[in-house]
């Protein structure tokens, strides 16, 4: 997994009035670890973060999989696939001001 990778999940059921959007991203920091930033809230809103910081690539790489596997449980779908940042995809705060505006 690249030091700076992002992935977006998204789950819309207009009928269930749901329009939700989930974002993982990852990063290192000024310490050598590394942290699982997560966006989540509805498409349009204010999106609420979280991080969890890793002391090793590999114990964040099974959260990583743990989360993105909850998120396709619970209906999600991945409309910004994993990939490093600088590639053509945004970054995730550059994502979040467009979810906003």
């Amino acid at each position: 997994m690249n030091a700076n990778a992002v992935v977006e999940f998204r789950q819309i059921d207009p009928r269930r009035n749901r329009f939700r959007k989930y974002l993982l991203s990852q990063q290192a920091t000024l310490f050598g670890q590394m942290d699982l930033v997560i966006h989540w809230g509805r498409i349009g809103r204010r999106l609420r973060m979280r991080s969890e910081t890793f002391g090793d690539q590999a114990a964040l790489e099974r959260r990583w999989d743990e989360l993105s596997q909850l998120r396709r449980h619970h209906g999600y779908v991945v409309v910004c696939p994993l990939a490093p940042v600088g590639r053509g995809l945004p970054t995730v705060t550059a994502a979040v001001a467009n979810l906003r505006g």
